[in-house]
């Protein structure tokens, strides 16, 4: 008999690790934006302060703490202004890339830990895709398990050439049932795509960002930006796709 949730870890722990990371990474993005926020006007309220602690005859150790700010508020303040009329651009793509980063690390991770407990992982496989048993792969043994999973994720991605779709069914040979909103599927494949741009082009968009993305309404050469509101619908969908997964595996549904 396979085994129940409770005795998967190696299935649950990736995605309870995704979970936490992406919670971090929108904290720690508007934890920053905040704190540029603060730091553009910084200098003179910290001044204001000091000139008043000074008339109140404050001890001369109190004034060299406000002195300290003083000088560390006016060398950021430029640079936190800069960022503040680049609209977080950077940061926000940074996060993004974070945040998809985390989830191919969650489907890797996963995917290993059922090549590594499910003895009869490939005729699981076969059995869901019936077009891989004849596939080189199929017949052949990797020398390690990340290589395994590497040359399996790339003989489905002919039959499943979108990122999304690819992962869905990457994990349903295990009894990992994916069912996604369109509009949650459109984000994730914005987000993959995003990710090649931002690492590889400069955030330009090219041809295969159109062609995979073409409800963007962007046009080659364009720059891409991430706004607030993008940043936050990207950790929406990333969210919604990982508890849809830690939904799925609250019932067990790998059979013997």
């Amino acid at each position: 008999m396979s085994p129940s949730t409770t005795e998967r870890p190696w299935l649950v722990d990736p995605v309870n690790e995704c979970v936490q990371y992406l919670a971090d990474e929108i904290m720690y993005a508007s934890l920053v934006e905040r704190g540029v926020r603060i730091l553009s006007v910084s200098e003179p309220v910290v001044r204001a302060a000091k000139l008043h602690v000074k008339s109140q005859g404050v001890e001369s150790k109190y004034l060299a703490s406000f002195e300290t700010l003083e000088n560390e508020a006016r060398m950021a303040e430029p640079h936190a202004k800069r960022v503040l009329n680049d609209n977080f651009r950077r940061l926000y793509r940074h996060s993004a890339v974070g945040m998809w980063a985390a989830i191919e690390t969650m489907i890797d991770q996963m995917i290993i830990g059922a090549m590594k407990n499910i003895d009869d992982y490939k005729n699981r496989i076969a059995n869901t895709h019936p077009s891989l048993a004849g596939s080189n792969w199929f017949k052949r043994s990797s020398s390690t398990l990340e290589e395994e999973r590497r040359k399996y994720e790339g003989t489905l991605s002919n039959d499943f050439p979108n990122v999304v779709d690819r992962y869905v069914e990457l994990l349903r040979p295990f009894g990992v049932t994916i069912n996604l909103q369109s509009e949650t599927r459109s984000l994730l494949t914005e987000m993959s795509e995003m990710r090649n741009i931002v690492l590889h082009k400069g955030a330009v968009v090219d041809d295969r960002f159109l062609q995979k993305c073409p409800w963007t309404n962007l046009s080659t050469g364009d720059e891409y930006i991430i706004t607030h509101e993008g940043i936050h619908k990207f950790h929406e969908g990333c969210s919604n796709f990982v508890l849809e997964i830690l939904g799925n595996l609250k019932t067990p549904k790998m059979e013997s």
